[in-house]
């Protein structure tokens, strides 16, 4: 009968916890789990472990004093320990891993599947008894003291890299999820404006109230398309943050100076036309400057057909690189 070899996991990411455990288990193996140093250690000397897999960084015992306690116990310095880490090992981790005794440094890849192998690959070569037991040549060294403070300060630094990326994605999208709730709104009420708007310009006016009001964009308006020889763009209805704004500046949809603009472009392709960043977005160089006076940041325009004219509804958002696929499925329905 085999014996089942056991192996002790020191992780404080839960689900990198369950997911090792998950993969060491069907390879047949008795796994224990810590999340913590001292717990892992104590684990450690009342089961005897043929294997021990840490994080480096843990709350309470970091990883690297957890190897130096069991490299410092005789009954624990004969078990191979391995460093199964978030972040990826550095030449300083490598010489302060190799002192203290660790066998191998492996770092954690964002692939699940990948991570799993990695352990596969791991208990073979211990069945296999290909490695050979390192000694610790430095447990308690200046030199060694010093590279565990400094493997520990890359650690924590790339630890904080990593949660403020997420905070940002966190952000970014609840930010979205906002917008797109606000979005659904907006075209609910537009349902009822439908229905009780008389008149065609009440209708467009309404719509504007909505996406300003309800979706909380900056300014909204509707400008056509005249026949004139400049082939301008005039504003019929808006609403919003806009003192004197479409008065100041020149709107065409030809193929002049003044026609590749979110408007002038929509209205001439037939599609959206999106200037997802105002401030770096040189096509509209011509109407920059009155944007920036009044906190535009990022515009969208969607031609549509009036009964008399073609049409196009232009949005205007204060941050930059708002409007998402998502949010422009959601406007073109309004056309």
């Amino acid at each position: 009968m085999e014996i089942r070899m056991k192996i002790l996991i020191a992780d404080d990411d839960l689900n990198s916890l369950e997911l090792i455990n998950s993969a060491l288990m069907h390879q047949g193996c008795t796994v224990f789990t810590a999340t913590n140093g001292d717990d892992a250690l104590r684990l450690a000397q009342t089961e005897l472990p043929d294997l021990v897999v840490s994080e480096t960084l843990l709350p309470s015992l970091d990883g690297y004093d957890l190897c130096r306690r069991f490299k410092s116990d005789g009954a624990l310095s004969h078990i191979p320990f391995v460093f199964f880490s978030s972040a990826s090992a550095t030449p300083d981790d490598d010489f302060f891993a190799s002192a203290l005794g660790v066998v191998k440094f492996i770092a954690k890849t964002s692939s699940n599947e990948r991570n799993i192998e990695l352990m596969r690959k791991l208990i073979d070569e211990v069945r296999d008894e290909r490695w050979q037991l390192r000694e610790a040549s430095g447990l308690y060294s200046p030199v060694v003291d010093a590279a565990q403070a400094k493997a520990l300060a890359n650690k924590l630094q790339s630890r904080v890299d990593e949660l403020e990326r997420e905070r940002r994605e966190f952000a970014i999208n609840e930010r979205s999820l906002r917008r797109i709730n606000r979005m659904f709104q907006m075209l609910f009420e537009s349902e009822r404006v439908l229905t009780r708007s008389q008149h065609e310009s009440e209708l467009l006016s309404g719509i504007c109230q909505l996406l300003v009001d309800v979706a909380d964009y900056r300014l909204a308006w509707v400008g056509i398309a005249s026949s004139d020889p400049d082939k301008s763009i005039e504003p019929i209805v808006s609403v919003g943050f806009e003192p004197g704004y479409l008065e100041s500046i020149k709107l065409s949809w030809g193929d002049n100076e003044f026609g590749y603009g979110p408007s002038g472009m929509a209205i001439r392709t037939g599609q959206p036309f999106i200037v997802r960043d105002i401030q770096s977005d040189d096509r509209y160089r011509p109407w920059r400057e009155e944007a920036e006076k009044r906190g535009y940041a990022s515009s969208i325009a969607i031609p549509f057909n009036l009964d008399f004219a073609v049409a196009v509804l232009s949005i205007y958002s204060n941050e930059v690189d708002a409007f998402d696929e998502t949010e422009v499925d959601l406007l073109k329905k309004l056309g």
